[in-house]
């Protein structure tokens, strides 16, 4: 009568062995791919963020009346851009950061500001450039970079660069 024989220790430690090596890889390939997921996620959000803050600067440039000079901070960083607008219930409308490296605000009329940045996201650079000259309209560049940024407040390390450039009426234009 003959025992059927087992697995000897060799045989077993090489299998152990080769299941770690490809549990390893495999962890290492979901890890990998876990993060590329993770940063996608951060260029949608940040390109998503982007478009709708140009959005909402080119709609209150398409309804102001003007630029108010003397409340818009140009060639810094922030910068604050003071519209003049033709409805009294958006005059002036005001757009600013609540701090250096901080969260995008409009406010209009005087009311409360309103959040353009959502959570987990902040404007790391922020400037207005006035290139208007004497006779033309008001022709302001826009620079802001948007950056993610962890629960616990430390950037992520995902951050892009936008630039755009509009004509607001100056007080008195008729084009």
């Amino acid at each position: 009568m003959t025992h059927p024989r087992g697995f000897t220790l060799v045989e077993t430690l090489v299998s152990l062995a080769i299941a770690a090596f490809l549990i390893t890889v495999m962890s290492s390939l979901l890890f990998q791919a876990m993060i590329l997921h993770a940063r996608i996620k951060a260029v949608a959000a940040v390109s998503h963020h982007a478009r709708l803050v140009e959005v909402r600067l080119t709609d209150a440039v398409r309804h102001a009346a003007g630029i108010d000079f003397g409340g818009s901070q140009f060639d810094v960083d922030p910068g604050v851009l003071s519209l003049t607008m033709s409805e009294n219930m958006e005059d002036p409308t005001i757009f600013f950061l609540d701090e250096d490296n901080g969260n995008l605000f409009v406010m209009q009329a005087h009311g409360d500001a309103v959040r353009l940045t959502p959570p987990g996201m902040i404007v790391t650079r922020f400037v207005f450039t006035n290139l208007t000259s004497s006779e033309e309209s008001g022709i302001i560049r826009v620079e802001f970079t948007l950056e993610t940024v962890s629960n616990t407040g430390s950037v992520d390390g995902y951050a892009e660069s936008f630039q755009t450039t509009m004509r607001i009426p100056l007080e008195g234009d008729a084009n």
